[in-house]
Formats: structure tokens, C-alpha cells, sequence
């Protein structure tokens, strides 16, 4: 039998403060003015250092080396994926395993 999970219950007990949760914050360096152009003259050196082949990580570590874009980034956890309801779940797994294990040995 699967058991009921109380969501109210799994809510509360995972719920962060503000404090505890850092906000995505991204941040352009102001001395710098990004513009298309700006981007476009970075792509075109890059292709002539290496050929034609020009990928996505190369125009952005181009970029970072420039201090064009300077983005912080810090995720926030997500309120279901707490630490504290790890062994519930595994315990919880691990009893219907077992009564999935009953059953295949009473078709047998």
C-alpha cells in the first residue's frame, strides 16, 4: 500500500526564511557598454583564432575574460528537496519494495 503524504506537513517542514535563501542576482559591469555590435566583433575574433567553429562557451568565456558580463549566481533550494525528508523517502521506498517483493513471492 502506498502511503498518503501530507503535503501541509511536507510544506512547513521544508519552508526556508528569506535569510536562508539567496536570490539569482545578475550583474553587468557598468563601465562596459554591451551592445549586439559588441558581442558580433567578439564572435568574428574568436572564428579567426579558431576557424570557423564557433561555440556557444567560447563567445561566453570571451566575454568574462573582457569583464563584459560579470553574473553571481547562487540557486535557490527548492523547498521539496530538504535534507530532513531524505529518510522518510528512503525508509518509505524501501517498505514497498518489500511488498512489492511479497506479492511477486505469492505468484510464484
Amino acid at each position: 500500500p502506498i502511503q498518503k503524504v501530507d503535503h501541509q506537513k511536507m510544506f512547513t517542514e521544508n519552508t526556508f526564511t528569506k535569510s536562508e535563501v539567496s536570490i539569482q542576482k545578475k550583474e553587468v559591469n557598468e563601465s562596459s557598454d554591451v551592445t549586439y555590435s559588441t558581442i558580433r566583433n567578439i564572435e568574428e575574433e574568436i572564428k579567426g583564432m579558431r576557424g570557423n567553429t564557433l561555440q556557444k562557451q567560447d563567445s561566453n568565456h570571451y566575454l568574462n575574460a573582457l569583464n563584459v558580463n560579470r553574473i553571481e549566481q547562487t540557486i535557490a533550494i527548492s523547498h521539496t528537496s530538504s535534507v530532513k525528508s531524505i529518510p522518510d523517502e528512503t525508509e518509505r521506498l524501501t517498505e514497498n519494495l518489500k511488498v512489492k517483493k511479497q506479492e511477486c513471492e505469492e505468484l510464484k
